[in-house]
């Protein structure tokens, strides 16, 4: 069912995060997620619009990875530490 504040093409609601965005971002990441369900799965888009670098945490590859700048698959307890871990040394720099 299409609401009001929906259409087929599931746009991000108007209402919705209106004013309450940062103006930019440096780094986003979506982990585990199927990144299809809104109004979370416009996060990365919102993300990308404010100038994020945007990562995908995941099993497998998600039907809206083409979002994403960086794709991760694996278990996200064997991939996230390690990314974590170098992300700290490179701000530590």
């Amino acid at each position: 069912n299409i609401t009001s504040n929906q259409t087929k093409k599931q746009k991000l609601p108007s209402h919705t995060f209106r004013d309450k965005t940062p103006f930019f971002f440096l780094l986003f990441l979506s982990v585990g997620t199927s990144g299809v369900v809104f109004p979370a799965a416009a996060f990365v888009q919102i993300a990308k619009l404010h100038g994020a670098e945007t990562y995908e945490f995941n099993l497998e590859e998600t039907s809206n990875n083409f979002y994403f700048d960086h794709h991760i698959y694996g278990k996200a307890g064997e991939t996230l530490p390690p990314f974590v871990n170098n992300l700290l040394k490179t701000i530590g720099e």
